[in-house]
């Protein structure tokens, strides 16, 4: 008998730190409003908010045997699963009076249910890549190809399927306003 009421005790106990666990979740959550969402379209110069800007210039896939075949990629680099590659042709321009550093890494893209940033093994193979950093000077204007992996693990068969027909965005910035790039 005892033992139930201990039981019943840390049942409600455990029931009443849950509700307030929620409700002081659900407080928050309405305290701190969505992001409204700024969709710029392909080909056209989006302001990426730290002084520079970018425009995308369009996609190609690499199947997984062309990237296991890729020059100057080394065995760790590949994994075990079927991969892709999604080639993302971008230029990024300097507008301003002053140099500006910018970190490819920096940039990532995003489709329904899946974000990544831009893959550092492939890019630095790519035509032998010293930096993963570019300095644009004023007026500058660089073209690049960032490369983002898909791994098939990471997605279901019907998904997996389909990934070369979805919709992708680069996101330049989450949070007060989301702002991306169609590609």
């Amino acid at each position: 008998m005892k033992r139930n009421k201990i039981r019943m005790v840390l049942a409600v106990c455990l029931i009443g730190v849950i509700g307030v666990w929620g409700l002081l979740v659900f407080r928050i959550n309405r305290q701190i409003p969505a992001p409204e969402e700024i969709t710029y379209p392909a080909e056209e110069w989006a302001d990426m908010g730290n002084g520079l800007e970018l425009k995308t210039q369009g996609v190609r896939f690499m199947q997984d045997q062309e990237i296991r075949e890729f020059p100057g990629i080394y065995e760790e680099a590949l994994l075990p699963y079927e991969m892709k590659l999604i080639w993302l042709t971008v230029s990024f321009r300097n507008p301003g009076t002053e140099s500006i550093p910018l970190d490819l890494l920096d940039v990532a893209m995003e489709s329904a249910g899946w974000s990544n940033i831009t893959d550092p093994d492939f890019y630095m193979r790519m035509k032998e890549k010293t930096s993963i950093m570019i300095e644009l000077e004023p007026d500058e204007e660089v073209q690049c190809e960032l490369p983002f992996l898909f791994v098939r693990a990471n997605f279901r068969d019907a998904e997996w399927e389909k990934i070369e027909q979805k919709e992708y965005f680069v996101i330049l910035k989450l949070y007060p306003q989301k702002i991306r790039v169609r590609v």
